[in-house]
């Protein structure tokens, strides 16, 4: 019994050490996303709508100039199109409007293809299709922790393929992320992340656990990586023709 004690005052130590973690870094990381953002409103679309501002006025002081009049109205558009191509990635990067709009396959499928076309690996895409819209947390929580996955990948793994599965199995929702790159020591990356250094693998975890699933690291170092994540197949709710909310699964 003193053992068992003992075990459970350790775990819930590590626990506590863990969600600290988390915390902290979650906290730096929103401050990084708020920066990241900021230097693009200023650098990116301040100065492009500048530049649209100084033509514009220079057009309202030209005397007549019918040529020069054109062609500084002709770079305004240019600049206010590009403002509105970095505000569309902007708004992309966020939260992509499939999610909201068409569901989890659509949302997933766009973002392994864009992930793709950006890094230059070859990308699998494969699904289970889907009954019914799942729960929004379900389907935000998977998002998200593909998202990270192919993030990582893109950013760590040098990878050449990857593939990402959706599966309906034994009810329920199974994630796959897998990819032939350098591969990592697991544990040795979990120790690293506890001690924060890193948030990537936890911040998963946590996302996991808060759509009421839990997710798990394979990787090997040379071996590639797959990233596992189960959800419960829980469906949307909507509301009937009176407006109140009924399941509909």
């Amino acid at each position: 019994m003193a053992r068992a004690l003992e075990h459970r005052e350790e775990e819930r130590n590590r626990a506590s050490r863990k969600l600290r973690v988390v915390s902290q870094r979650l906290v730096e990381v929103q401050e990084l996303e708020r920066n990241h953002i900021a230097r693009e409103l200023h650098d990116e679309i301040g100065q492009s709508l500048t530049v649209a501002e100084m033509n514009l006025q220079a057009i309202l002081r030209s005397p007549g100039n019918a040529q020069a009049r054109r062609r500084r109205l002709e770079e305004s558009i240019q600049a206010v199109e590009s403002v509105s191509r970095q505000v569309h990635d902007l708004s992309l990067s966020l939260r992509p409007s499939l999610l909201d709009d068409l569901g989890l396959e659509p949302a997933l499928r766009w973002y392994t293809q864009r992930q793709a076309a950006t890094a230059g690996f070859e990308a699998s895409f494969r699904v289970d299709p889907l009954e019914k819209r799942l729960d929004p947390i379900i389907e935000t929580e998977c998002f998200r922790i593909a998202q990270e996955a192919l993030t990582n990948i893109t950013r760590h793994a040098g990878a050449r393929a990857v593939a990402v599965e959706l599966r309906c199995e034994s009810g329920e929702l199974c994630l796959s992320v897998r990819d032939d790159g350098v591969g990592f020591d697991v544990a040795q990356r979990r120790a690293a992340a506890i001690r924060g250094t890193s948030l990537g693998l936890l911040s998963m975890e946590e996302r996991a656990t808060m759509a009421g699933g839990r997710l798990e690291f394979r990787s090997v170092p040379g071996q590639g990586t797959e990233v596992c994540a189960w959800f419960p197949l829980r469906w949307k709710v909507e509301p009937d023709e009176q407006g109140k909310i009924t399941e509909t699964s």
